[in-house]
């Protein structure tokens, strides 16, 4: 399956439109964030210097994918993802509407979706353990607005061209 089949017709429509620097216009715009969001240290309290590694390592591996590549809405998302989590007690109204249509649109533009579902499921994890052990308490740290959260998040990757087929197999085939 082609999970990047929105990411290749948008850049061919935008060269057929405007050639390598459309691209490039398109593009540029995506680069710099996910830098921006590693080096903001102040909501999870970490010192200077450890952001500073944090962020010249994450640099000199993310460097090499600064350029027309669909793992760059990977990173952009990843970012919103891991910012509503850590933001927030738990998720405002707007983010019912926005994180499924981000990974909505995520399922058509790379694979990377999985990994901030597996996020969001080992953040609840965390989090059932922090309850269970008496760190935090129920207001503190809910679970069952992010757990349907996550649901929607996960029903969203199914809006798109192979959904049905994806279901018929997993329902319908024995070979799976």
């Amino acid at each position: 399956m082609d999970f990047e089949w929105a990411f290749e017709a948008t850049i061919g429509e935008l060269y057929r439109a405007g050639g390598l620097a459309l691209i490039g216009a398109f593009v540029m715009p995506f680069l710099p964030r996910p830098s921006w969001d590693l080096s903001d240290a102040s909501p999870v309290g970490l010192s200077v210097t450890v952001v500073l590694l944090y962020t010249g390592l994450a640099f000199l591996t993310l460097h090499l994918h600064f350029e027309a590549r669909p793992v760059l809405f990977t990173y952009l998302f990843m970012a919103l993802v891991v910012e509503v989590w850590c933001r927030r007690v738990q998720p405002l109204k707007r983010d019912w509407l926005i994180l499924p249509l981000v990974f909505m649109a995520w399922a058509n533009l790379h694979a990377g979706w999985a990994a901030a579902l597996l996020f969001l499921v080992g953040s609840l994890f965390g989090r059932l353990l922090d309850r269970i052990f008496g760190r935090v308490d129920g207001e503190e740290a809910p679970l069952i607005p992010w757990m349907g959260l996550t649901l929607l998040c996960t029903l969203a990757t199914w809006v798109n061209p192979w959904a049905g087929d994806c279901i018929g197999r997993f329902f319908f085939c024995n070979d799976l």
